[in-house]
């Protein structure tokens, strides 16, 4: 006949038997099982981009969210310990679980949830102190007076195909727009990439260019064709606020996917110093 069950305070334990569970407990741990359609909002996605503090910050949220879940997985834990380890069978579930608490694991992982979510569509933003471009610059059809286009024409050091260039302009038809590179990347690039963006930028070939006015929501073609990779310098220009911006593009209202509803837009990595 089986024993009544008894609590912890009831059993002197040896030495020898403690050690066994806390290996038996080192060596196996549960974790948080999320299923294949399980993926980060764009919001976290954003927050993730912030540093990489925020990935382990978002760890702890969703742990916090799953702390019934996560209870749970404890007991079941030491369920399993007791039938592996005659010994303790007797011994109340809940006295073995206080007891070796420190050695319970429980992984709340998320780069499962990482690989689940799609690419994102991310926009570089080379922010000007002045107001970009406008239909309203266009005099001749070539800008010749926009002090702006003359330091994207510099910036850009004839990396780019003139001709497409210039159509770019021809098709601007809103007041407030600045250069963009335009792609799509995956989360697991974009981690704390903000934070590691320091100095400069590089931005492969195969991005999208043009110019995009978010306030407006409008913007001209985005075919300015590349011919090599662009580096850029975070502080580009000479105020304050010449600097450029990467964005979480559907994160943001009037963004480019909301005004264009784009598709087959490139994949590409970019590198940040």
């Amino acid at each position: 006949m089986r024993k009544k069950v008894i609590t912890y305070k009831e059993v002197k334990l040896s030495d020898e038997i403690k050690n066994k569970c806390i290996k038996y407990l080192n060596e196996h741990s549960k974790g948080i099982y999320f299923d294949y359609r399980d993926k980060l909002s764009l919001e976290q996605i954003d927050k993730l981009m912030e540093s990489e503090e925020a990935y382990y910050d978002l760890e702890n949220e969703i742990w916090e969210w799953n702390l019934d879940y996560i209870c749970q997985l404890e007991r079941e834990l030491i369920e399993e310990m007791k039938n592996e380890i005659p010994e303790i069978a007797e011994i109340e579930l809940e006295d073995l679980r206080e007891e070796f608490a420190d050695y319970i694991k429980v992984n709340c992982d998320i780069s499962p949830l990482i690989r689940n979510t799609p690419d994102v569509r991310v926009r570089i933003v080379v922010n000007t102190n002045y107001e970009g471009v406008g239909y309203n610059d266009r005099g001749k059809g070539d800008f010749r007076g926009n002090e702006y286009i003359r330091d994207i024409k510099k910036l850009l050091r004839n990396k780019y195909d003139k001709k497409s260039f210039q159509q770019e302009l021809d098709n601007i038809m809103s007041n407030t727009n600045q250069l963009i590179f335009y792609f799509k990347a995956s989360v697991s690039d974009l981690i704390g990439i903000k934070e590691r963006f320091k100095t400069k930028i590089t931005i492969p070939k195969e991005a999208w260019c043009g110019f995009f006015d978010n306030w407006c929501g409008s913007g001209s073609v985005l075919e300015i064709k590349l011919l090599k990779d662009v580096r850029i310098k975070k502080q580009w220009g000479k105020t304050e606020y010449d600097k450029v911006d990467i964005v979480l593009d559907e994160a943001h209202k009037y963004s480019v996917e909301q005004v264009y509803g784009l598709c087959n837009v490139p994949e590409v990595k970019i590198e940040v110093k």
